[in-house]
């Protein structure tokens, strides 16, 4: 929490403002209250000009991009349509998380539908690992299928599709493959198949590059029924195309944007049997489903599946027809989910510990981390959990039998494919986009995967990317913190990534009141801003309450949300970050300026003198009194040893002023126990991860405050200052 009191370790950044760590300013006035004005400065900073503004916040499916513009869907969809006369038989291989199991659904579901026999499979994540295994292609060679559709991979499987044609070729029944997918794609290793698509492709002049891999077995589907002569039926399967393009976080904006629009209308209004029990086993009431609901609540049920053992059960959930039995499996996949979240606990723990093991760990600029045993389905997950804690890229590899599965997230700015595609050459499988990737190693391997990653990175991962950033859109007053404005923002929903739901700043606003829900996990506040009331809430910032005093003054990054109840709308500030006010901030900074010089020697009284003149603090604030070295004393005295973070001293600060009814300050304290630290009190020692151990001495004798050399720096110090 050290940034709540200086503004260190986290930047906020306002969109046209300089709004930086140790900066200040301020928005013309007009635009944080006129809500008009902020809402078009918020498409703007998307991308989006008057001209095109309607069209955004107006989905329309007239602006789907002809699916025949993408490269190969002739072909691919002429094929379909053949075999489909010809009842061959097709098979659909699919990835097996949420945006492959349910691209694999829309294909089941039209097929279905027109009367098509369709087969699907889908590789076990533990045993065969990302896109077309080894096993898979042994299998499809000897298998009778006519044409094989891939959902959401194979544009890496060079080598496996060529294994699968050759096994073809010994037997003489040919197999047509059909390979969808949106993942980057490297022109050395694109497979020899009847037809690819991917909006990827070297020379693609697809208009829009963000499809997921739903989303484009949903233009196939689109495909095929314009040769069916069936348009209406692609929109179907446009909830399900839906919850892939939300839970596979890609940009919600363009095509992806239309499909979430019109799927979540559909989820709301007609959902399919198997979205409609995965929402209501997940708390959900009949249409209230929204972007937030399906990437927090549905879609970790649907990647369940795939994660802890069988994805098929996923696909039985999103092609079942019978609402009672889609409730009984969304059931299982959310006891499946339970059991997801435990074994994620366990490995997530494990490579914390994994971590600290190595010394050198903290200075990689990328954390690759590795368990034997450890659970395939959990370690992407971890792999983001340790991005969020770490705040750089991590690759989280799962050990067994000779091999290392492993998933990877990154950072904005570090394209992880292009890392990983730096790797190759000792590489089993890999593939991915800017920011996820999975591979597959032999273990022996993987302290030289480790290290080669590391030099990679080295130059490309510059300090400011790893520093935690908020991105404002702007600074609010009383006129726009209001219902109205809550309203007009929610035409910009479905938000999600590439149109992340806007983030504002209010500004130097009173704390009236602190309050803390279920049983401390979260944080209730009552804000004054310029006389308006603002109610604020913080899902799990409850142990921030404990830095939060009646009257404080403070800066606070969020979201405004319209919360309805029995018929009554009210507005809520949700939080996501918050620090003093800056003229707090700037006089905490300076503080722990002066403490840092002071207890390295490195103070002398012109530097702190100018610095206490150029603040304009009383000097109350730097010159402990014999009142305040005894509070200091006897406050210390009764807390056990411990180390402290800087944030942590700051607290303690604030605690014993209030206990002694006074403003004793956190430079008064630290000099406290610095003074104490000399005469042999106490033991004050700086370590190397930036934290204050705080020791009692065993026996401490009595001691005379006239013989610190620090006590005396200080007091000739202040008698300068008062006789200037």
């Amino acid at each position: 929490m050290l940034h709540f009191y200086t503004g260190e370790g986290a930047r906020w950044r306002v969109a046209g403002m300089e709004e930086e760590t140790g900066t200040e300013s301020v928005r013309n006035p007009v635009e944080m209250q006129d809500e008009q004005i902020l809402m078009s400065a918020i498409l703007t900073g998307r991308g989006i000009d008057a001209e095109n503004s309607a069209g955004f916040l107006n989905p329309s499916l007239e602006r789907l991009h002809n699916p025949f513009r993408l490269e190969g869907m002739e072909l691919a969809a002429a094929r379909i349509v053949r075999a489909i006369s010809e009842n061959q038989n097709l098979l659909v291989y699919g990835d097996y998380d949420v945006d492959g199991t349910t691209a694999v659904s829309i294909l089941m579901n039209f097929f279905h539908d027109i009367g098509f026999p369709a087969s699907f499979y889908i590789p076990d994540r533990a045993d065969e690992g990302y896109g077309i295994s080894d096993a898979a292609a042994a299998r499809i060679a000897s298998s009778q299928m006519d044409v094989m559709v891939t959902v959401d991979c194979g544009i890496t499987a060079k080598r496996q599709v060529d294994a699968i044609q050759a096994g073809r070729a010994a037997t003489g029944r040919p197999l047509d493959i059909i390979i969808t997918d949106h993942h980057q794609s490297d022109p050395e290793t694109l497979p020899d198949a009847y037809a690819v698509i991917d909006p990827h492709l070297p020379g693609s002049t697809y208009p829009f590059k963000a499809l997921c891999g739903a989303g484009i077995a949903w233009k196939l589907v689109q495909a095929v029924c314009l040769k069916l002569d069936r348009p209406e039926l692609p929109m179907r399967y446009i909830d399900l195309a839906a919850l892939a393009t939300i839970a596979d976080i890609v940009d919600l904006t363009g095509e992806n944007r239309i499909m979430a629009h019109f799927g979540i209308e559909k989820m709301n209004r007609d959902p399919h049997p198997g979205i409609a029990a995965l929402n209501a086993v997940s708390g959900g009431k009949s249409g209230t489903v929204d972007a937030t609901r399906i990437g927090f609540m549905m879609a970790p049920r649907i990647n369940a599946a795939g994660r802890m053992g069988d994805a098929t059960r996923a696909v039985s959930l999103l092609t079942v027809r019978n609402p009672e039995k889609a409730l009984k499996l969304a059931e299982r996949l959310d006891a499946t989910n339970k059991e997801r979240q435990e074994v994620q606990e366990k490995v997530f723990q494990e490579s914390l510990k994994a971590v600290a093991a190595r010394s050198s760990a903290e200075q990689e600029p990328v954390t690759v981390v590795w368990g034997e045993g450890w659970h395939h389905g959990v370690i992407g997950i971890v792999a983001s959990k340790l991005v969020e804690r770490l705040h750089k890229p991590a690759i989280v590899l799962a050990v067994s039998g000779g091999e290392a599965v492993g998933s990877g997230r990154s950072i904005e700015g570090f394209d992880l494919f292009e890392a990983l595609l730096s790797q190759s050459a000792g590489l089993m499988r890999f593939g991915g986009h800017s920011q996820a990737g999975g591979l597959t190693l032999r273990a022996d391997g993987l302290d030289e995967f480790r290290d080669g990653i590391n030099r990679y990175a080295q130059t490309r991962i510059t300090p400011e990317m790893r520093v935690p950033l908020l991105d404002l859109e702007a600074e609010l007053g009383p006129g726009t913190i209001s219902v109205s404005f809550a309203k007009r923002l929610s035409s910009l929903e479905p938000t999600g990534q590439g149109n992340r739901p806007p983030m504002f700043l209010i500004r130097n606003a009173a704390v009236i009141e602190v309050k803390t829900l279920s049983e401390g996990k979260h944080l209730r506040l009552k804000l004054d801003k310029d006389g308006l009331p603002v109610s604020c809430v913080g899902f799990g910032m409850g142990t921030r309450s404990e830095h939060l005093r009646e009257g404080d003054r403070i800066d606070v990054a969020g979201w405004l949300e319209l919360n309805e109840w029995q018929g009554r709308v009210t507005l809520q500030f949700r939080l996501a970050d918050m620090r003093l006010a800056e003229v707090e901030r700037r006089r905490n900074r300076f503080m722990l300026e002066a403490v840092r010089r002071f207890e390295s020697l490195d103070c002398d009284g012109d530097w702190l003198y100018n610095g206490i003149v150029r603040s304009g603090l009383p000097l109350e604030a730097f010159f402990p009194s014999r009142e305040d070295m005894a509070a200091v004393f006897r406050h210390f005295r009764k807390i056990p040893d411990k180390a402290c973070t800087v944030g942590e001293l700051f607290r303690l600060s604030r605690q014993l002023s209030g206990a002694s009814g006074g403003s004793l300050g956190f430079f008064r304290m630290m000099a406290g126990l610095m003074v104490f630290d000399e005469l042999g009190l106490f033991s004050l020692t700086l370590r190397s991860d930036g934290q204050y151990l705080l020791q009692k001495a065993e026996e401490a004798e009595k001691v005379d405050l006239d013989d610190s050399e620090l006590l005396h720096f200080l007091q000739e110090t202040a008698q300068r200052l008062q006789e200037n």
